[in-house]
């Protein structure tokens, strides 16, 4: 399913929205100095597949003051 939809601004600024007043902010992740692989799983079928190595990461903080606000 889709878990939310991300936002990109004019100013290179990055959003991700995932309900009525539920916002998280996206930054670049340091580079990490280890390898890592995606992997989707196929329970039925009990098989693993690697979908290929991670290339870039982020990190999703979430917008206090915006969920603060949906509460008043």
């Amino acid at each position: 399913g889709i878990a939310g939809k991300l936002i990109m601004y004019a100013s290179g600024k990055m959003r991700m929205k995932f309900g009525p007043g539920v916002y998280f902010d996206v930054e670049a992740s340091p580079e990490a100095n280890y390898r890592q692989s995606l992997v989707g799983i196929n329970l039925k079928d009990r098989q693993t597949y690697t979908l290929g190595d991670v290339q870039s990461r982020f990190v999703c903080s979430p917008d206090v003051d915006c969920l603060l606000s949906t509460m008043e």
